[in-house]
């Protein structure tokens, strides 16, 4: 009698030691997704925490900065396009990061986050700049508001190193 283990197929394992998060829609519900993560040897979690080791994301989406990818980039954790999943799983094991790696694109406004940019200097014939208006004195016993903003719709989110604003 002799013991005979069956063959385990690499396929089953190629996601192995990868942690997986997503934001956004891509290909498959997150569901479908996180079935096929977990079928393939990956764990897949809701939550960008310190034990993810890609977050999944659309190219579109990545121009966005969402909180998930806002998070995870300021973890150092790369955010990836969905393709990794399945190229990983048809070659078998977990590839590397590198063309599937979404701060890679050029074309994308996130590219230049953890850049600093200077502006271009003013030219000599520009007039000074205005004075910031101040709201008016309040009434007593009422907070002073002012009811225009111009950035009122505005939600813009940039990175250098570990601070964002």
């Amino acid at each position: 009698f002799s013991s005979v283990r069956p063959k385990l197929h690499s396929i089953a394992m190629a996601l192995a030691g990868g942690t997986f998060s997503m934001t956004g829609t891509l290909s498959k519900t997150r569901a479908q997704i996180a079935k096929d993560i977990k079928t393939n040897g990956g764990v897949f979690s809701a939550n960008v925490t310190g034990k993810v080791t890609h977050l999944l994301c659309s190219p579109y989406e990545f121009t966005l900065c969402t909180e998930k990818q806002c998070a995870a980039q300021a973890k150092g954790i790369p955010v990836v396009n969905e393709d990794i999943i399945w190229d990983s799983i048809k070659a078998g094991k977990l590839l590397p990061i590198g063309k599937y790696d979404l701060s890679k694109l050029s074309d994308t406004p996130a590219h230049s986050m953890g850049k600093v940019v200077h502006a271009a200097p003013a030219p000599v014939e520009a007039p000074p700049a205005k004075k910031a208006r101040t709201a008016p004195k309040a009434t007593a016993g009422a907070p002073a508001v002012s009811v225009r903003s111009d950035l009122a719709h505005s939600h813009n989110v940039y990175q250098e190193g570990s601070v964002f604003w």
